[in-house]
């Protein structure tokens, strides 16, 4: 299974590098961002080699739904006939820490992951007074 991040500006990025030095696993995923230097074409042509190059499953992760990086990876499911990616979106450090950690832990597959992160998602935002 991949697990690919995809942000606007260097979100995505960052929280790879961040929960690589938290967890120890690093190339635990893949990202791309989106940013004024690439036009969304370029963008787009990006992520569908990516999915070009591996058939296996692949969990996205997006900052934001209905955002450019969230739509393009929709728009090229909705293109393809492949049933083996998902899309989470509202990541945060805490998710993706639980995610790469399902992986490489639990060897969990993709629906796993999904059904798992489904019913812990809430519990990644704490408001504390």
């Amino acid at each position: 299974m991949k697990v690919l991040v995809v942000s606007h500006g260097s979100f995505a990025k960052s929280l790879v590098e961040t929960g690589a030095m938290i967890t120890g696993f690093n190339n635990a995923s893949d990202f791309f961002i989106l940013d004024s230097d690439k036009n969304i074409a370029e963008y787009e042509n990006e992520i569908f080699t990516y999915f070009e190059d591996y058939n296996d499953d692949i969990l996205v992760l997006a900052d934001i739904q209905g955002g450019s990086p969230f739509n393009t990876v929709l728009k090229l499911i909705r293109q393809s006939s492949r049933s083996n990616i998902y899309i989470i979106t509202g990541i945060n450090l805490p998710l993706y820490i639980e995610i790469v950690s399902l992986i490489k832990f639990d060897n969990s597959n993709l629906t796993q992951i999904v059904e798992q992160i489904k019913s812990i998602k809430d519990s990644s935002i704490k408001f504390i007074n």
